[in-house]
């Protein structure tokens, strides 16, 4: 009677071994999460990409160099924005010399007014 235990369970375990262990393709053998620290490396700067030689898994060393950016459009902005600045300060220089020249006709205007109420103010013979 235990060699027919013993025969029973050897038969039941070869079965579900074999059963368990079929590859029919529509389920996964295993089942896991995969844990992975993700980073991402920003550029100090927008444009075209020009040169990048790092792989994907290797390892960088801190402030180490890996990809060239395209800086021409960034130096003609630039070149831009400072010429704008310049034209700015010319126009704001010629807007001070127009405060003087109006402030200069505005003292002649007041000392031609003056002149005219006094001419007013004479009583007539």
């Amino acid at each position: 009677m235990k060699k027919n235990k013993n025969t029973i369970a050897l038969i039941s375990s070869l079965i579900l071994f074999s059963i368990s262990c079929s590859r029919d393709g529509t389920k996964a053998d295993g089942y896991g999460n995969f844990e992975a620290t993700e980073i991402s490396v920003s550029a100090e700067s927008n444009g075209k990409l020009l040169n990048f030689t790092i792989k994907e898994g290797e390892v960088l060393e801190a402030n180490e160099v890996v990809a060239y950016i395209d800086s021409i459009p960034l130096s003609l902005k630039r070149d831009q924005l400072l010429v704008a600045k310049e034209i700015l300060y010319s126009k704001s220089a010629g807007v001070l010399s127009q405060i003087d020249v109006l402030n200069a006709k505005m003292q002649n205007m007041a000392i031609a007014k003056r002149r005219i109420d006094r001419i007013h103010q004479r009583p007539v013979k």
